[in-house]
């Protein structure tokens, strides 16, 4: 079994899309501000300004918990098989661990300030060259926060035992598959 196909032919499989948001919630609030004034003639002082925030959240499916390529074997003695076969891959889903969800939380901030302008016809061949001396500050901070989610290095095969116990008639007999 082995070469099994990962979604049965009858359809036997864990539908996640009730679970999941099919469309994303989200507020932004974003802010832009723009201006200039002349310096004379042949120059001009300008700003941007700009503030963007990001709130949202995405809902998945809960944590799908997968042994395939594991090297873990679930006996036909544990306890949790009923099936009565060893099983090479086990695939199920973590629903008492509920959906994974993320919150974002980014905020954006940049603002310029500069002087630009045209050379004089004093400048003599150098005349009409643009100029441009600014400073630009941006700044991004962000937080996400997620939950639901297994942490997969952590796995180990005593998780798959069938008691806590220290008696190895009473666990679950693991093998490598290869």
């Amino acid at each position: 079994m082995l070469n099994a196909p990962l979604v049965p032919p009858e359809g036997d499989a864990y539908n996640f899309q009730p679970d999941n948001y099919l469309v994303t919630p989200a507020q932004r609030i974003s802010l832009y501000s723009i201006g200039d004034a002349k310096l004379g003639s042949a120059a001009r002082v300008y700003y941007e300004a700009s503030f963007v925030n990001r709130q949202s959240t995405q809902w998945l499916a809960a944590e799908p918990l997968s042994t395939d390529g594991s090297n873990i074997t679930v006996t036909k003695d544990n306890v949790w098989n009923p099936f009565g076969v060893d099983l090479p891959a086990v695939r199920r889903r973590l629903t008492e661990f509920g959906n994974r969800i993320r919150n974002q939380d980014i905020t954006t901030w940049r603002a310029v300030g500069g002087v630009n302008g045209s050379l004089p016809d004093e400048a003599g061949p150098l005349r009409g060259w643009y100029w441009d001396l600014s400073l630009n500050y941006g700044r991004s901070e962000g937080t996400q926060v997620s939950t639901g989610n297994l942490r997969s290095p952590r796995r180990s095969p005593t998780a798959y035992r069938s008691t806590c116990s220290a008696d190895p008639t009473r666990s679950l007999r693991i093998r490598s598959r290869g």
